[in-house]
C-alpha cells in the first residue's frame, strides 16, 4: 500500500484502503538473513515546532525515520 491507510477519529478507525493480499516470504516485509536491526528513530512533531530536533536526528544518519503528529490536523 502506498499513501494513507486511514485515520483514527474520535476513537474510531476509518480505513481508506485495505490490503488485498497476505504478507508472505516474498513480501517486502519478509526478514531473511540479517545480523542486526536497522536504527529507526521515531519523532513526534507538533504545530509550531522548529527544525532543530528533526535536523539533528537527520544529521545522525539513521536507517529510518518515522514522523508522528498529533491532533486532527
Amino acid at each position: 500500500l502506498l499513501g494513507h491507510l486511514g485515520i483514527v477519529q474520535d476513537g474510531v478507525a476509518h480505513y481508506y484502503k485495505a490490503s488485498t493480499r497476505r504478507h508472505t516470504k516474498e513480501s517486502i516485509f519478509a526478514v531473511h538473513d540479517f545480523k542486526e536491526l536497522p536504527r529507526v528513530v521515531i519523532l513526534t512533531c507538533y504545530g509550531g515546532m522548529d527544525d532543530m530536533v528533526p535536523m539533528s536526528v537527520v544529521a545522525t544518519n539513521p536507517d529510518g525515520l518515522i514522523l508522528t503528529g498529533l491532533g486532527h490536523g
